[in-house]
């Protein structure tokens, strides 16, 4: 209220004046035609611009007070945007820059546009605001404060990705209830190397990884590529041709695979007594009882053929044995035996133990 008297006042100091310079000039005009007929026009100019340089002065000054009483200056806005905005833990406010500024008085509205920077060990961010102050009769109030999208924001990595994102990868395969038999946990991985760009904000990760079965462990090398954006790091990576070499012990065939498996209303009985890597050979019995059909049994020795080094993610065998000429066959995989025929349409399947 006293802010509003001020002004009121300040009005009707401004109409009294504008009343004593007419005055003057018209009292001036009188005693130039009363007094002298050679008042010079030059005079005359002079007295008339300081009659007006008063009036300019005065509302000058009116402005001048109505603008400091009410508006907020640069110094409190960018206090009021720091008591106001609210950082991530860990992020430090570096620069807060008022861009541009929108101010109606006759609206009791003024918007102020700014960018304010900050960063955090590991990345650094640029975002841009909208404050809305509105005019009250305690004065202006910060309402409110809302991303501005249509200016800058953007956000960059002093650094690529830590072991976390790697070991999230690895620990989300593992507990993946989909992998199937033949695609088991990883039981090792490390990093090897590592590659970031920091103008494109990519990064590649080269990391060596391993799995283990009973037959066999893989040696991998996994490339994950990975993209900076909106402070986090997103991440790719392809295990399909991953794996470089297999170390394979088929000796553990011997204790691994003894037992039964089902097939329709039969079964199937398997035991595995030797293994012979010098002359790539497998002796077993294996028996196959299904209802009213004759028993069909499989016994000696028999040639194993390799059939792929890459077991890991396709199912492919590790090698196949073929038992007799109808195209019953029996294939070892990473971690099952599968005893078929054709594509498998029957088949049961033997699980290490």
């Amino acid at each position: 209220m006293r802010k509003e008297q001020n002004r009121i006042l300040q009005r009707k100091l401004l109409l009294i004046a504008c009343v004593v310079v007419i005055i003057l000039l018209f009292c001036s005009c009188v005693n130039r035609e009363t007094k002298t007929t050679n008042f010079s026009n030059s005079n005359v100019e002079e007295n008339n611009n300081t009659y007006t340089n008063v009036i300019d002065n005065l509302v000058m000054n009116d402005k001048s007070d109505n603008h400091s009483q009410n508006c907020k200056t640069e110094e409190q806005i960018i206090e009021d945007f720091k008591m106001k905005e609210t950082l991530p833990p860990g992020e430090v406010l570096d620069n807060v820059e008022i861009v541009k500024r929108q101010t109606r008085e006759e609206e009791m509205t003024d918007k102020v546009y700014l960018c304010a920077t900050s960063h955090t060990d590991v990345y650094s961010v640029v975002a841009s605001y909208i404050l809305t102050y509105n005019l009250y009769n305690e004065g202006w109030i910060l309402d409110s404060v809302e991303p501005d999208w249509e200016g800058e924001n953007y956000s960059f990595a002093h650094t690529g990705p830590d072991e976390s994102l790697v070991d999230s990868l690895f620990e989300e395969y593992n507990a993946h209830e989909y992998r199937g038999i033949n695609s088991p946990p990883y039981s090792s991985w490390e990093i090897v190397e590592e590659i970031f760009d920091q103008e494109t904000q990519e990064a590649c990760i080269v990391v060596q990884a391993s799995r283990e079965m009973p037959l066999w462990k893989t040696n991998e090398r996994i490339e994950i590529y990975c993209t900076f954006f909106d402070v986090a790091w997103s991440a790719y990576h392809d295990l399909e041709d991953s794996v470089v070499s297999v170390e394979f012990d088929r000796s553990a065939l011997v204790n691994s695979y003894n037992g039964s498996g089902y097939l329709g209303s039969g079964e199937f009985f398997l035991e595995i007594s030797n293994v012979d890597d010098e002359n790539n050979t497998i002796t077993l019995y294996c028996r196959h009882e299904r209802g009213s059909y004759d028993d069909i049994v499989w016994s000696g020795t028999f040639d194993m053929v390799v059939r792929s080094d890459n077991p890991a993610y396709k199912g492919t065998s590790v090698f196949t044995v073929e038992l007799d000429d109808l195209g019953w066959n029996l294939s070892v995989g990473p971690a099952s035996i599968f005893i078929g025929r054709g594509s498998h349409s029957e088949c049961c399947l033997f699980s290490a133990t």
